[in-house]
């Protein structure tokens, strides 16, 4: 129990970081698989990685659910950051995040993905989403801000993994090259004991 609030606590850690960067965006039809961003979050993180075929599939599915109405996606998330966030963000602490990550799974497009993964049964997901706007951040400023992130060590817990993918949702509507959202997905599993 108390690595898997340590790893909770990494994970908010990572997303404190991330949801500063929270803004609204435009229209979409189209995304892409970052895999520069993706690969430096699971190294920064620390935690064995997966690819697992149900957790992939759930993490496309929803990209592409979300690549439909991005502008609307990203409105109801940044609804539900700003609910949680105060208005001097240096007091921003773990019970805040844990109240902006509360108000992020009470999402319906959150919950959809979640069931998701829960179709299979085998292991333990603890899943986060985040959705940012690339009109005002650029692939550079998310590697700079995984890069800046507190370094936590190796979590090392037999069964458990993470699988990062981080997508750039483009804007149809504008010509305009980085407009947009970023998807962020973090998924941790941890095989479920055998019962007896």
């Amino acid at each position: 129990m108390k690595k898997m609030k340590r790893i909770v606590a990494v994970l908010l850690a990572g997303v404190m970081a991330l949801t500063m960067l929270t803004a609204c965006g435009g229209g979409a039809s189209l995304f892409t698989y970052n895999a520069a961003i993706s690969n430096a979050l699971v190294e920064k993180l620390g935690i064995p990685s997966t690819n697992d075929k149900v957790i992939v599939n759930a993490i496309e599915d929803t990209a592409a659910v979300i690549a439909e109405t991005p502008n609307e996606y990203l409105t109801q998330f940044n609804a539900a950051v700003g609910e949680a966030l105060p208005d001097d963000m240096s007091n921003v602490d773990m019970k805040t995040l844990q109240k902006v990550m509360q108000n992020i799974s009470e999402l319906q497009f959150v919950q959809d993905f979640s069931k998701k993964l829960a179709e299979d049964t085998t292991t333990a997901k603890l899943p986060i989403l985040l959705l940012l706007d690339r009109t005002n951040t650029t692939e550079n400023d998310l590697l700079e801000i995984v890069n800046n992130m507190s370094e936590s060590g190796t979590i090392s817990v037999p069964g458990l993994s993470l699988c990062v993918r981080v997508y750039e949702i483009e804007d149809s509507l504008t010509e305009a090259k980085g407009d947009g959202v970023w998807a962020i997905f973090m998924v941790v599993s941890m095989d479920k004991p055998e019962e007896p």
